[in-house]
């Protein structure tokens, strides 16, 4: 199968440099009954405390399936350099080093990552010294770079009530803000909402927590006269990392590491939230 099964557009008429993904691979047709999305969210690989074991069932897991797709979150490698809040003595291998291993773990499944966002790590080294490790990965993987945020657009399956295939838009954001609280966080999360608008799921990273609800917002249907309630799936997505020695010094509340599994139907328009950490990681 071609590495190569995507196009990218960027819609600039507002002025924004922003990129609509049209993910397309010849897994996605009219018979396809659902897809499976695998947030790959602050991997912070070369970190003490990165989870090695997780990163290998998240490998595994897209790879035994051919509707499973991975999407790389932000914060892929822990890139601890001088003046910046992690040590480059305290990191497994070299900011380089660890660009070059996961390259190479992730080479075998390229074909079926659907796109890489920029973390706050990676963009460390933007500032120093003006290169990007998360353009560098994408370029290497051969796969779209997305930057900071990203809309990305799947097509696929047969409306049980239209005939139709089903179209899913997909806001994926790496966040940002250290708050301690539960409720800080879904606040970050919930406000990806204000910046994007009619996105079927919305996804951010960052603050290492799992949690996944539905939200809903009445909308008019310009046809038919009616308000109709339209369902966003809000996820944020965990980490493969840890309990880490800068967690400690800021006595945060311990985070249990893994990731959460998009499910799309290819039936009716329906997305769901499975939480994968722990025991449930012996299931593929």
């Amino acid at each position: 199968m071609p590495r190569k099964e995507y196009t990218a557009r960027i819609d600039s008429r507002n002025g924004a440099d922003m990129r609509v993904l049209f993910f397309e691979n010849e897994v996605l047709n009219e018979k396809t009954p659902y897809v499976e999305i695998v947030p790959l969210p602050c991997l912070h690989y070369g970190h003490p405390a990165h989870q090695a074991l997780l990163l290998k069932w998240a490998i595994d897991y897209i790879k035994a399936e051919p509707w499973r797709f991975g999407l790389f979150l932000g914060d892929m490698m822990e890139n601890g350099m001088i003046g910046s809040l992690g040590s480059p003595y305290d990191d497994t291998t070299s900011p380089g080093g660890q660009i070059d291993d996961l390259i190479r773990k992730f080479k075998p499944i390229a074909h079926k990552i659907i796109a890489v966002i920029r973390g706050n790590h990676e963009k460390r080294t933007w500032r120093v010294a003006g290169i990007d490790p998360g353009a560098i990965i994408a370029s290497s993987l051969e796969v779209p770079y997305l930057g900071i945020e990203g809309v990305i657009r799947l097509q696929f399956g047969q409306s049980t009530y239209t005939g139709f295939k089903i179209t899913y838009l997909i806001y994926a954001h790496h966040g940002w803000g250290g708050g301690r609280s539960i409720g800080s966080k879904t606040n970050n999360l919930e406000r990806l909402t204000h910046r994007m608008e009619c996105c079927d799921v919305y996804m951010m990273a960052h603050t290492h927590q799992q949690m996944a609800w539905l939200d809903g917002i009445l909308t008019p249907d310009n046809r038919s006269g009616r308000i109709k309630l339209t369902r966003r799936l809000m996820v944020m997505c965990g980490a493969f990392l840890g309990n880490s020695e800068y967690a400690a010094e800021k006595a945060y509340k311990p985070m249990v590491p893994g990731t959460i599994v998009i499910t799309l139907s290819g039936k009716t328009k329906e997305a769901y939230a499975t939480v994968r950490s722990g025991e449930s990681l012996k299931q593929v």
